[in-house]
């Protein structure tokens, strides 16, 4: 325990305050003389200064003494002349703690004096916080015990990661120091290539330098030292990423340049660099084995960092990654698969200074491999050593494996480039063979991340994960092609399929036997919100959903372009297609469809399970969150509303049946408690709470939500009404169908009866209203009466009363 409170207060403090003060007049002697006078009081008694820290340090965890402790380091940190202190510590502390701080107090005060920090003192940091992590910097022989060695703090492993970081912004700090930008007046050309040049040696040199001394450190360390430079290099790609920059009270610009600076011309050189060493380690099987001491983790984070990176710029194509096609119809021998509609998946997007990096045959194969190696061994492993080292290979490859499912852009061919497309599909056939090996059978999958081993969780999520991003980037008709169909395309695609069970099988059937087996797991019951089966299916409904819009998007683009342009594919094709006859079907849609209308009559289904399990809970779910759950929850339905949009011929009877059977089980309970029959037994909170759940999800699939816009029908769904006139004039439609059963549920707000007996709650009628009121918004009272656009939508006629969802009998009025 420490010393009483006033001692170890006055002994903290007054040994600072003393220091300081000697500080400062060694400083004047040494300023006023322009050397330091002969006989003049050191700058600072680094020992006490040690002393001191290494008390408030330990005195952080009484919590009589931690706001003292907090004080004296904060004065500590604010000292004008720390970085010697800093040093000191670094060298000869044998605490932990402290030597935690002082590396802390580096970072901030090697920040706050940069400027006024001579050229080779900025170095000299950069190469002692080298030193520290490699253990080449000695340390005092009393903390050594006498012995030779490095300093203490180079063995304890938050400290060095501290220091790894610390160095990080130092780098950075220093990125500008040579500014290429800088030229007077007059400057030529030559001028400014010189001044480039002259910067990238500079930075180049940084780098260098701590190559350098991994490299002498190595052989005497081993894998130690290369686990920590790699380890730096990814701290770097972090310190420069606009989302994880340090703090340096320095312009945003100076941030952006650092950016652009490392993202041009060292970046893929941290990707090649990871790449040759992590491949190295598991070519040779040590990895596996455990005895590359973390060598193949650290390279497989490093290139985790560098896929990682916000990529900006980097592509020719505004739409190349993804995120929506374009206004104008572009060319369609410059279309590739990969120029998505999905607004909200997360793609890296590297450009075509990467394609050779990440596409070229046989680059980034032995990932692939190396996960399945990997993953296979970790299922077979106990907590020992090489089942620890197992594990966190699989880790790092599983992670891996999932940013490459999200590559887009650029960095794939156009089929100008490529027309068979070749290096994409050869692409989209090694992620789908991973992503089945990790998640065939599906039943298997989740039992074991329900049982809680390992990282089964983890894997069902990245699985997941991967998968999303894939129907977020590639064309739906990949999804339903064996990827085995695609290894002829490229010879370094793995041809053995036979390997397992399932690998072969297409990546869509993957998909909906997880959505399904999800579901049957209960992922949609209360007791799993927010767990890891909720959020793999959320993300399982997403990549559905990405399939189906991209299908549409392909299709209305498929049409655009036939009618734009002329020839076989133009305006030929489109004068020799009958009236009123459907456009030739995109590649996938009809099977999106199909599958879409199968994962939604689960959903329906197990659906209404967890709404009836859901009535004997205490709790309303999210709606006791308030508005912040109802958002959560509108958000998972208009996930699942995407589903049921992409068939709505199939889907949308499902939803009219099930409204109609749950109506009419209530009506049953109001005629048995009329007449007197099981009154005390009957209880409708199942009921309720599934003609609940049914009024939250019909307007999702009937209607979009308009915030600040026009409420008008889903294209979808406006399709389908146009089709069933156009196919039955004067027939049944699904939407009015369904609207009149909704329009049905509604009714019994005002069933005297229903409310008076209590079998129609509270909670009930509001969500009936809320349902009503977006409906009528959408279908009966818009904004936009009559106006072009619902004439578009609906053929171009102002919509009747039976066409939204008001029949002409008096039941549907």
């Amino acid at each position: 325990c420490p010393p009483r409170l006033p001692v170890w207060r006055q002994r903290v403090r007054g040994d600072l305050a003393a220091e300081t003060r000697r500080e400062s007049v060694g400083d004047r002697r040494r300023d006023e003389s322009g050397a330091e006078t002969p006989g003049a009081p050191p700058t600072m008694d680094l020992d006490g200064a040690r002393a001191a820290v290494e008390q408030a340090s330990t005195g952080l965890a009484h919590p009589a003494h931690r706001a003292q402790a907090e004080a004296t380091l904060l004065e500590f940190r604010r000292s004008p002349h720390a970085l010697p202190a800093c040093r000191h510590i670094l060298q000869t502390s044998s605490v932990m703690e402290a030597c935690f701080q002082a590396a802390a107090t580096l970072r901030d005060a090697a920040l706050r004096d940069y400027a006024a920090l001579p050229p080779e003192e900025r170095a000299g940091l950069r190469q002692f916080c080298l030193g520290v992590v490699l253990g080449q910097t000695e340390g005092d022989a009393n903390t050594r015990g006498g012995a030779g060695g490095g300093c203490p703090a180079s063995s304890m492993p938050v400290v060095v990661s501290q220091l790894v970081s610390v160095l990080a912004v130092l780098i950075k700090r220093a990125w500008l120091d040579v500014d290429e930008t800088k030229l007077d007046t007059g400057a030529t050309r030559a001028d400014y290539v010189a001044a480039a040049s002259a910067a990238h040696a500079h930075r180049q040199s940084m780098l260098a330098e701590a190559e350098r001394a991994v490299s002498q450190a190595s052989n005497a360390r081993g894998s130690d030292a290369r686990v920590i430079g790699l380890n730096l290099f990814a701290a770097v790609i972090t310190e420069f990423a606009p989302s994880t920059a340090s703090a340096m009270q320095l312009p945003w610009d100076f941030h952006e340049r650092c950016r652009v600076s490392l993202q041009n011309d060292f970046l893929q050189q941290f990707f090649q660099h990871a790449v040759g060493t992590a491949r190295a380690a598991a070519e040779t099987g040590r990895a596996l084995e455990g005895l590359d001491g973390g060598v193949c983790v650290a390279a497989l984070r490093l290139i985790n960092a560098a896929l990682a990176w916000d990529f900006q710029f980097t592509g020719q194509n505004p739409n190349g990654g993804g995120f929506g096609l374009s206004a104008a119809i572009p060319r369609g021998d410059v279309l590739r698969a990969s120029d998505g509609v999905g607004a909200d998946a997360v793609k890296i997007a590297p450009g075509v200074s990467w394609r050779d990096a990440l596409l070229a045959p046989g680059s980034i194969d032995w990932v692939f491999e190396l996960h399945a190696l990997a993953a296979a061994r970790a299922l077979d492993t106990n907590g020992d050593a090489p089942g620890r080292a197992v594990r966190a290979v699989a880790h790092a490859a599983r992670q891996t494996v999932s940013s490459l499912c999200a590559l887009a852009g650029d960095v794939f061919p156009t089929k100008r480039e490529d027309p068979s497309e070749s290096s994409r599909l050869a692409h989209f056939a090694r992620c789908a063979f991973s992503l089945n090996r990790a998640l065939r059978p599906a039943r298997q999958v989740i039992a074991r991340a329900t049982s809680g081993g390992g990282d089964a969780e983890e894997v069902m999520t990245d699985g997941a994960r991967g998968i999303a991003a894939l129907a977020a980037i590639h064309a739906p008709g990949d999804f339903y092609q064996s990827p085995s169909s695609y290894a002829a395309l490229n010879p370094t695609v793995s041809s053995d399929v036979s390997a397992a069970d399932g690998v072969n099988a297409a990546l869509a059937s993957t998909l909906g036997e997880l959505t399904v087996c999800l579901l049957e797991a209960g992922a949609l019951r209360s007791e799993n919100d927010g767990g890891s089966l909720d959020e793999t299916l959320r993300m399982c409904i997403e990549a559905w959903g990405a399939l189906a819009e991209r299908s549409l998007a392909g299709q209305q683009r498929d049409d655009a372009f036939r009618s734009n342009v002329g020839g076989a594919g133009g305006h030929d094709a489109v004068k020799a297609r009958p009236a009123h006859s459907p456009p030739p079907a995109f590649p996938g849609q009809a099977e999106t469809s199909a599958a879409c209308a199968s994962v939604f009559e689960a959903y329906l289904r197990f659906g209404l399970a967890a709404a009836a399990a859901a009535a004997h809970e205490e709790d309303d779910g999210q709606e006791e969150e308030g508005k912040a759950g109802a958002a959560a929850l509108d958000e998972r339905l208009a996930l699942a509303a995407s589903v049921a949009r992409a068939a709505p011929d199939e889907t949308l009877p499902l939803l009219r049946a099930a409204m109609e059977a749950k109506k009419n089980e209530l009506g049953v309970f109001l005629s048995n408690g009329r007449n007197g029959q099981n009154r005390a037994r009957a209880d409708p909170a199942e009921l309720l709470e599934q003609l609940w759940w049914l009024a939250r999800v019909v307007p999702h699939v009937l209607c979009d939500a308009f915030e600040g816009e026009f409420p008008l029908p889903p294209d979808a769904v406006a399709e389908c009404a146009r089709r069933a006139a156009i196919n039955d004039p004067g027939g049944s439609c699904p939407v009015t169908e369904t609207g009149v059963a909704f329009l049905n549920l509604v009714g019994l707000c005002l069933d005297e009866n229903a409310v008076r007996s209590g079998f129609v709650s509270p909670r009930l009628v509001e969500q009936l209203i809320w349902g009503a009121a977006r409906w009528t918004d959408t279908y009966l009272m818009p904004e936009d009466v009559g106006g072009s656009a619902h004439a578009a939508l609906f053929g171009g006629a102002v919509p009747t009363l039976a066409a939204v969802g008001l029949g002409g009998d008096a039941e549907g009025r």
